[in-house]
């Protein structure tokens, strides 16, 4: 970890609820992570009853890893394994385009993009994180290969890190769906889980590891913290348990491309980091999470041509992804005025 990083990191989740993860796109390992609430630990050591209650008892959950340990619903940051999953079944390609009119039915049912986009390619519905384009992409993939896609990407399974109690989340299939919950899957189960809503759950450094793989072109990395132990460098261990995930150069690039635009576009969800000095690539997220607000995700990368760092921001009930998207914007430019890149 670099101390310098996980101090910017630390100062700016201060007071919010959620976690950060900050990587190396290349070899996996964690540069800074935290969670908010958090707490003393000294609190163990003096032995103080009172407070050691209260930790457990709060609300706010200061005990749980919420980078490791928590799952929620990844919302429109699960848009980058539908579009993947589209080009390389030959389902659409960068010039495919659908008509978003704010509002698509899927036999009975009405499903909600949270603006009215017009008709949009591949590129512009990355940017503007268009739900019907990608209701519409899932349906054409289907439920099966939205599945099997993301497991390549590490999801529903836990990353192999060090720290203990790491969750697995779900990405549900409809075997699953029949065998746990004795229900059918419909074509409304499809478009849910095609915006990263439904039963789908991830944490965050399973959303790290997911993005890295457009950072660094392809590779699904192991996250690791420990690269020596007793003077005995073993990061050379962590770094072979790096596999090339079975996807086109060309799926990459495109998809790649369009989470540049989330930033360059002046409508797209992530235009406010475009005035940073270092170039971001990368996906907004707003989960639902009834009853409260929805959850805010910001998953990049950074710099774009030759990425050194690959981050998440989660921000718990935060509203929108616009937050994490702020907090991401103030950590890259305390660790641009820091000289750290």
């Amino acid at each position: 970890m670099d101390l310098r990083i996980q101090k910017i990191v630390e100062d700016k989740l201060s007071g919010k609820k959620g976690a950060v993860v900050i990587m190396d796109p290349y070899t996996g390992e964690i540069i800074a992570m935290a969670s908010f609430p958090d707490f003393d630990p000294s609190i163990f050591v003096e032995r103080s009853s009172s407070e050691i209650t209260n930790l457990f008892s709060s609300p706010q959950g200061p005990l749980i890893n919420r980078a490791i340990s928590s799952t929620y619903p990844p919302g429109s940051v699960f848009k980058v394994v539908v579009a993947s999953a589209g080009l390389e079944t030959g389902k659409i390609n960068r010039q495919t385009t659908f008509l978003c009119t704010g509002v698509t039915t899927i036999g009975r049912m009405e499903f909600n993009c949270w603006n009215v986009h017009g008709r949009e390619n591949l590129d512009q519905a990355i940017a503007h994180s268009c739900n019907s384009y990608f209701y519409r992409t899932g349906l054409l993939v289907g439920a099966q290969n939205i599945y099997e896609y993301a497991l390549k990407f590490g999801l529903s399974r836990p990353t192999g890190f060090e720290l203990p109690y790491e969750a697995s989340g779900l990405i549900p299939s409809p075997l699953w769906k029949k065998v746990r919950k004795f229900k059918g899957w419909f074509d409304g189960d499809t478009v849910n889980m095609s915006i990263g809503q439904g039963d789908v759950l991830v944490s965050p450094i399973q959303i790290v590891r997911m993005v890295a793989v457009f950072a660094n072109r392809g590779y699904l990395v192991t996250p690791y913290l420990v690269t020596a132990v007793d003077n005995q460098d073993i990061s050379l261990q962590k770094k072979k348990m790096v596999s090339k995930i079975a996807l086109r150069d060309s799926t990459i690039e495109e998809v790649r491309e369009g989470m540049r635009q989330v930033v360059l576009d002046p409508e797209g969800t992530g235009n406010v980091l475009s005035s940073l000095s270092v170039p971001v690539a990368g996906k907004t997220g707003s989960a639902q999470a009834p009853p409260g607000l929805a959850h805010g995700w910001f998953a990049g990368f950074f710099p774009y041509k030759n990425p050194k760092y690959a981050i998440c921001v989660f921000l718990e009930h935060a509203g929108a992804g616009y937050a994490s998207c702020v907090v991401t914007k103030q950590i890259i430019d305390e660790m641009i005025r820091e000289g750290l890149l």
